[in-house]
């Protein structure tokens, strides 16, 4: 893991695992002073300057950065990190760059598209690069109008593959719309904290919704019944263990007033018994670890 934080003078303090992104050598000239933003991902940073400039990925006129899953343009070359066959296209002009799993497509001032990164997430657009020359824009209205699809399939874009992370963007980027966007997943939120990638969905919910969003969240991964999953199988789940952790990170004084802890703990004997691991690591994610009753060594049969 790594971290980045931006002081207030607009330098970076980089720190964390190399691999992560927490190794800033290389560009550390370029982040003395004049940094705006910074956005992570998967195994890479990119930071915004305030005179355009983006590091460390080289460019200028970029002002602004959206992420992918594994890579920002800079980082693995797998995962769109490496732009250099569009490098020359990047130098000015860019006004919005969107990112898939392991593609990017940037918006320029003069209302052309260029993209680059892995051909089967997006990263290829030559079928259809005679439609992108000119008059692709973003505007407020299109993006009101994209915003209200995302909400009517809600659901059906949590769980898919590369549809999550747009619902996950506007969790995290579009404050109003959030109480929307929770609605239709409530009823069924504890089957999405078992999904594979709808489970990334519950966990940006939870970082980013409102208190009362919160508490919609928890109270309905309580309330849920057969056929779907309760809380327990939840927390021991490949995916909803990672859900359940998050939840032990919401204030206490309120986590305590729904029983959240206290159910967790009528179970604990079977979350740290699960031979995947997954219920021990939340059970220690809420501090019942030591509540474990210690087992009794079965009594040996006696000599004959």
């Amino acid at each position: 893991m790594a971290f980045a934080a931006v002081k207030a003078d607009g330098s970076v303090v980089i720190w964390g695992d190399a691999e992560y992104g927490g190794n800033f050598s290389a560009v550390a000239a370029l982040l003395t002073e004049g940094v705006v933003q910074i956005c992570g991902a998967f195994m890479a940073f990119a930071a915004v300057k305030a005179d355009g400039t983006v590091a460390p990925f080289l460019t200028e006129g970029v002002v602004q950065v959206c992420g992918a899953a594994k890579a920002f343009a800079a980082g693995d070359a797998r995962y769109g990190g490496n732009s250099s066959a569009v490098a020359p296209l990047l130098t000015e002009g860019v006004v919005h760059i969107s990112g898939t799993d392991e593609a990017f497509a940037a918006i320029k001032a003069d209302g052309s598209v260029v993209t680059w990164g892995d051909a089967r997430y997006g990263g290829n657009s030559s079928a259809v690069a005679p439609l992108l020359t000119e008059g692709v824009h973003s505007s407020e209205s299109e993006l009101q109008g994209l915003i209200g699809m995302v909400k009517e399939k809600c659901e059906e874009l949590s769980r898919h593959q590369f549809g999550n992370f747009v619902v996950q963007h506007l969790f995290e980027h579009q404050a109003s719309c959030r109480p929307d966007l929770l609605k239709p997943l409530l009823c069924k939120m504890s089957e999405l904290a078992m999904h594979r990638t709808a489970s990334h969905v519950v966990q940006s919910a939870l970082y980013h919704c409102e208190e009362e969003g919160q508490k919609d969240i928890v109270e309905s991964l309580l309330r849920a019944t057969y056929p779907s999953p309760a809380i327990e199988q939840v927390a021991m789940g490949r995916y909803g263990s990672y859900v359940a952790e998050q939840l032990a990170t919401l204030p206490s004084s309120w986590v305590q007033s729904v029983d959240l802890k206290q159910r967790l703990k009528s179970s604990l004997v079977e979350l740290c018994a699960a031979e995947n691991g997954f219920g021990r690591r939340v059970a220690e994610k809420f501090g019942l670890v030591d509540c474990v009753p210690l087992q009794q060594p079965k009594a040996q049969a006696p000599d004959i």
